[in-house]
């Protein structure tokens, strides 16, 4: 399926919030899953699903999962199972970020997933970041 200009937009916020919060190591790497991006540096599955963006450090001391989805993809279930495979993954790392960008009128809905997921994967403590267009 061809990636709409809104969900690359979505995907490189991502990559730009990674750099900027997280980009002073040198030894940061970022895989992302949109056509920017050369095929062999696409995140691998995770629970079966592939990540927009994943990033982490080597030796390893964080790591980052980001997502980007448009308005009407916040509401399936794919999107909450999808979603919860990566809180689940995230939770028995160290240091782990979730990061999920969307359009700003589906803000309240993305919120609303995360934070009803990450009490069902038992992931309170991962930190969340919820980016806005």
């Amino acid at each position: 399926m061809r990636e709409s200009s809104l969900h690359a937009e979505l995907v490189l916020r991502i990559v730009r919030w990674v750099h900027a919060s997280r980009g002073g190591n040198g030894e940061l790497f970022i895989l992302a899953d949109t056509l920017s991006f050369p095929p062999e540096r696409c995140p691998q599955p995770i629970g079966g699903y592939v990540p927009d963006v994943f990033a982490r450090t080597s030796p390893s001391s964080f790591l980052i999962l980001g997502e980007a989805k448009i308005f009407t993809d916040i509401f399936t279930m794919h999107t909450a199972n999808q979603v919860g495979a990566f809180l689940e993954f995230l939770a028995a790392q160290s240091d782990p970020t979730f990061v999920i960008a969307t359009p700003f009128a589906a803000a309240g809905a993305a919120r609303s997933l995360v934070r009803r997921l990450q009490g069902a994967t038992n992931s309170r403590h991962v930190e969340t970041v919820f980016l806005f267009a």
